[in-house]
Protein backbone atom coordinates (compact mmCIF):
# COMPACT_ATOMS: atom_id res chain seq x y z
CA UNK A 1 0.00 0.00 0.00
CA UNK A 2 1.74 3.33 -1.10
CA UNK A 3 1.67 6.13 1.68
CA UNK A 4 -1.15 8.48 -1.20
CA UNK A 5 -3.77 5.37 -0.67
CA UNK A 6 -3.18 5.74 3.03
CA UNK A 7 -3.47 9.12 3.28
CA UNK A 8 -6.39 9.59 1.81
CA UNK A 9 -8.03 6.63 3.29
CA UNK A 10 -10.54 6.52 6.52
CA UNK A 11 -9.19 8.19 9.78
CA UNK A 12 -9.30 4.45 11.48
CA UNK A 13 -7.53 1.80 10.04
CA UNK A 14 -8.04 -2.17 10.95
CA UNK A 15 -5.09 -3.72 11.52
CA UNK A 16 -4.29 -5.12 8.57
CA UNK A 17 -5.23 -2.11 6.58
CA UNK A 18 -2.38 -0.61 8.97
CA UNK A 19 0.26 -3.98 9.19
CA UNK A 20 -0.23 -3.30 5.06
CA UNK A 21 0.82 -0.11 5.16
CA UNK A 22 4.02 -0.17 7.43
CA UNK A 23 4.75 -3.28 6.22
CA UNK A 24 4.94 -5.84 8.43
CA UNK A 25 3.25 -8.98 9.56
CA UNK A 26 -0.61 -8.68 12.06
CA UNK A 27 1.75 -10.75 14.97
CA UNK A 28 4.54 -7.97 14.59
CA UNK A 29 1.87 -4.93 14.87
CA UNK A 30 0.07 -6.85 17.97
CA UNK A 31 3.75 -7.22 19.31
CA UNK A 32 4.33 -2.91 18.86
CA UNK A 33 1.24 -2.38 20.80
CA UNK A 34 1.39 -4.49 23.62
CA UNK A 35 4.79 -3.29 24.25
CA UNK A 36 3.54 0.47 23.50
CA UNK A 37 5.10 1.39 20.27
CA UNK A 38 4.21 1.98 17.13
CA UNK A 39 0.91 3.78 15.63
CA UNK A 40 -1.80 5.32 17.84
CA UNK A 41 -4.87 2.83 18.49
CA UNK A 42 -8.21 2.76 19.56
CA UNK A 43 -9.82 0.09 21.67
CA UNK A 44 -13.21 0.08 20.05
CA UNK A 45 -15.14 -2.09 21.82
CA UNK A 46 -14.85 -6.11 21.60
CA UNK A 47 -11.69 -6.04 21.09
CA UNK A 48 -12.19 -4.31 17.52
CA UNK A 49 -8.78 -2.41 17.51
CA UNK A 50 -8.53 0.67 14.86
CA UNK A 51 -5.39 2.34 14.18
CA UNK A 52 -5.15 6.44 13.37
CA UNK A 53 -4.33 6.94 10.12
CA UNK A 54 -2.64 10.14 10.90
CA UNK A 55 -0.07 8.34 13.55
CA UNK A 56 -0.02 5.27 10.82
CA UNK A 57 1.63 7.64 7.92
CA UNK A 58 4.14 9.12 10.80
CA UNK A 59 5.18 5.55 11.52
CA UNK A 60 5.65 4.91 7.63
CA UNK A 61 7.90 8.06 7.29
CA UNK A 62 9.93 7.75 10.48
CA UNK A 63 10.85 3.80 8.78
CA UNK A 64 12.08 5.48 5.38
Amino acid sequence: MRAGAVADGPLLLTPAEAAEALRVDLSELRTMRAAGAGPDFYDVGRGLIRYVRESVVAAMSESD
